[in-house]
């Protein structure tokens, strides 16, 4: 996880599977915040050494974005979709068989 590097923490110290199962449907900023907050709880410790339990906990207490402001990101898509140019195939261009431009090319599909 780059925000623990970033930390100077090694992502190998943590049990990084299970913080992702209990991040997931965060993006952005979100998981940041987790890596700020667990810190933040571990600091408040006696030995203040971060732990996975701490990562967890924060994962917890923090509402994403993609709920938060569901609305907000689904009106944002619904504009995308008529306004601008796709990065990547979806999956029902794919199906569909298109096979123009930058839509044919693999490039990550950047998830608004």
């Amino acid at each position: 996880m780059i925000h623990l590097a970033r930390r100077q923490r090694s992502p190998t110290d943590y049990d990084i599977a299970a913080v992702a199962r209990a991040t997931d449907g965060f993006s952005g900023a979100d998981p940041e915040e987790v890596v700020i907050n667990a810190l933040f709880e571990a600091y408040d410790e006696k030995d203040r050494t971060l732990k996975t339990a701490h990562l967890l906990n924060a994962a917890r207490e923090i509402i994403p974005l993609s709920r938060s402001r569901a609305r907000q990101m689904e009106t944002l898509r619904q504009w995308a979709a008529t306004n601008c140019r796709m990065a990547a195939a979806t999956e029902s261009d794919e199906a569909a068989g298109e096979q123009d431009g930058l839509s044919s090319r693999r490039a990550r599909l950047v998830d608004l």
